[in-house]
């Protein structure tokens, strides 16, 4: 990895700290909470467009709210109830913001992929 993305990679975690992390945003399928866990899975999962896919962290609040709920499937190992997939735009293409919902109720950020799993 070249020091740039490092530094930026870096920079977007200091601030999702202060701005993202213990926070609550709205979304199409309730209240989606925010750790740090689902931020860095986010930088680290593959996409097709890794620069803009990282840079949405920034908007992420933005781009929950806009998100449209497209699919619902339960975790195959049982660990959490269901992943919710909620459809956005990143370089004019779609992509899918990931939620985790546990068995209590709770939704997490998870990640940010391009492509539905199995498709």
């Amino acid at each position: 990895m070249d020091e740039e993305i490092r530094l930026e990679i870096a920079a977007i975690k200091e601030w999702a700290k202060a701005n993202l992390i213990g926070k609550d945003f709205e979304s199409p399928i309730g209240i989606i909470s925010m750790n740090m866990t689902g931020i860095k899975e986010a930088i680290n999962q593959p996409h097709k467009f890794k620069k803009e896919k990282t840079s949405a962290i920034y908007t992420i609040p933005a781009l929950l709210s806009d998100s449209v709920h497209v699919e619902s499937a339960d975790d195959e190992k049982g660990n959490i109830k269901k992943y919710h997939y909620l459809q956005i735009t990143l370089n004019n293409e779609f992509s899918y913001i990931v939620i985790k919902e546990t068995w209590q109720g709770k939704k997490n950020f998870y990640s940010i992929v391009d492509r539905l799993k199995g498709k």
